[in-house]
């Protein structure tokens, strides 16, 4: 019998990006601990994601729509690419520290999670060839009892099923 996925996955969020995920209740219980558990901590680490991205991209926005205003107000058009360009790398060179950080982080939490991650998909792995080779046994055992039902010998010679001697 198999089971739905543990994990349910959003579609990205409006703001952040990011696609948030959910643990199902239902299947969770299913789990073995540690398996939901290397669930729950992968979906603390998305929220976490989640927040430095909503916040990052909102503070972008907020920028983006001040220089522009800014430039609206100074020219009284629109702001160009090529402004808009300068405006991106300054944005960008403003916050390297915090998207440093964000990118540390990011690698200690992921290589922290890589080991438990490989046990997890281990254990799921073993379970399905122990599933599939329960199947294949259960349709190996239905085989020879066909076969032998079929061949079913009461004198030592084959008889067809159905078929009348005469």
């Amino acid at each position: 019998m198999r089971l739905k996925p543990l994990l349910q996955v959003s579609t990205p969020h409006p703001v952040s990006n990011i696609r948030l995920l959910r643990l199902d209740a239902a299947t969770a219980s299913l789990g073995s601990a540690d398996d939901v558990a290397f669930l729950r901590r992968r979906i603390a680490a998305q929220e976490r994601h989640h927040e430095f991205w909503a916040a990052n991209n909102a503070d972008f926005q907020a920028q983006k729509a001040a220089f522009e205003q800014q430039i609206a107000a100074e020219s009284g058009r629109a702001a160009s690419a090529h402004e808009l360009s300068a405006f991106y790398r300054q944005y960008l060179e403003r916050s390297r520290a915090r998207h440093a950080a964000y990118n540390r982080a990011l690698w200690r939490e992921s290589a922290a999670m890589l080991a438990p991650g490989v046990r997890l998909e281990l254990r799921a792995a073993a379970r399905a060839a122990t599933e599939l080779l329960a199947d294949a046994r259960y349709a190996a055992r239905c085989a020879i009892r066909r076969a032998l039902a079929a061949l079913s010998v009461s004198d030592g010679m084959y008889r067809a099923q159905g078929v009348s001697v005469r």
